[in-house]
């Protein structure tokens, strides 16, 4: 049953929103740069497995605490856990955490729900032994009846197709990331994600995107002397990514320019 919005913010990643019907977007069609970008920008791989040990021996016989170690065995990267604290120490570990062609190449023996092929867990044991010194294998129970590790490939992922936005050269700078951050239809479709922050890949990018979507619904339609900009404002602060000095020049907002171009933009395609 269709759903009626006076607008909507997407947060889908580009290669899943290049999958949807956008008729009526004014953007197959309309705006071919902008259909350009978010069916062309590439998303690079990643997987990681955890794994759940009968005691944290990174900390118990190394005193690792948080922090990650890297080499160039296939597992390449460990990440350990900084909380909760020692005294009561957590025995899950991201004991591989993989970009690239190493996400590639790992991430072919991992299957969708989680699960990996026995070749891959050993591997990962085997790495681990020989990046710390310890024979890590009498700290895994193989035959317990729960789940003691978790893989996963955000490329075979059918939700995300790829697991953050990896700009080629240029990209960035170009209007390829100018256009993934602008509205479309009329100013009621807007973009929001990790792909549409400067920081790709990282949570606070993500929530840098959504203040961004919201601070740019709130302009269009109510405007910055609004009672909800305000509001927004108030509740939710200035962007850093956005401003060049929030506390000095509140006034002073890129987005505000971003904004105005990609409007000059639409007016010159006729769309408004």
């Amino acid at each position: 049953m269709p759903l009626t919005y006076s607008a909507v913010i997407s947060t889908v990643p580009l290669g899943r929103l290049s999958l949807m019907d956008l008729t009526g977007c004014d953007i197959i069609g309309s705006n071919y740069a902008q259909w350009s970008a978010i069916r062309g920008l590439q998303y690079g791989p990643a997987i990681k497995i955890g794994m759940r040990f009968t005691e944290a021996w990174w900390y118990t016989n190394l005193k690792i605490e948080g922090g990650s170690s890297y080499t160039d065995l296939p597992l390449r990267t460990v990440v350990y856990p900084s909380y909760p604290s020692t005294t009561n120490p957590s025995n899950v570990l991201i004991s591989s955490y993989c970009w690239t062609q190493d996400a590639e190449r790992l991430g072919a023996l991992i299957n969708g729900d989680g699960t990996a092929r026995e070749e891959l867990i050993d591997l990962v044991l085997r790495d681990l032994s020989t990046v710390h010194g310890i024979d890590v294998e009498q700290y895994y129970d193989r035959g317990s009846k729960d789940n003691v590790y978790f893989a996963w490939n955000w490329s075979t992922d059918h939700n995300a197709m790829g697991a953050f936005a990896f700009f080629g050269p240029q990209q960035f700078n170009d209007e390829m990331y100018a256009q993934i951050c602008s509205p479309a239809a009329d100013g009621k479709l807007l973009f929001a994600g990790e792909a549409t922050s400067s920081c790709h890949a990282w949570v606070a990018g993500a929530l840098d995107s959504s203040w961004r979507a919201v601070y740019s619904f709130l302009l269009t339609f109510y405007g910055n002397d609004s009672k909800q900009m305000k509001e927004f404002l108030e509740k939710y602060g200035r962007s850093e990514y956005w401003y060049d000095d929030p506390e000095k020049n509140p006034d002073k907002s890129l987005l505000t320019d971003h904004l105005h171009r990609a409007l000059n933009r639409s007016l010159a395609r006729g769309e408004m």
